[in-house]
């Protein structure tokens, strides 16, 4: 089970072979730091271990552009399109 650190946590996933690696995903709502720990139990002799010690997490801020009005500023300055254009080229 991964304790995400946000208060959220993945549940008991499907039984893992021993030895095999287990992975989850996960999305912050949020940026910060976050602890991510993990833990395993063996279920037929219901034995669980403790947390593993915490991994440290950042999530930075997010960064997405809204394509719509991206689309509209175009549309409104196609000059806009040709300098873009001109910026990515020169690099």
């Amino acid at each position: 089970m991964f304790d995400w650190g946000d208060g959220t946590d993945s549940g008991w996933l499907t039984p893992i072979p021993s030895g095999d690696i287990a992975s989850a995903k996960h999305k912050w709502a949020s940026q910060g730091n976050y602890q991510v720990k993990v833990k395993a139990r063996d279920i037929p002799y219901l034995a669980e271990s403790p947390y593993s010690d915490p991994l440290p997490v950042t999530m930075p801020r997010s960064r997405t552009i809204d394509q719509a009005f991206f689309n509209i500023l175009l549309q409104k300055f196609p000059i806009l399109a040709w300098l873009i254009q001109i910026m990515l080229l020169s690099y």
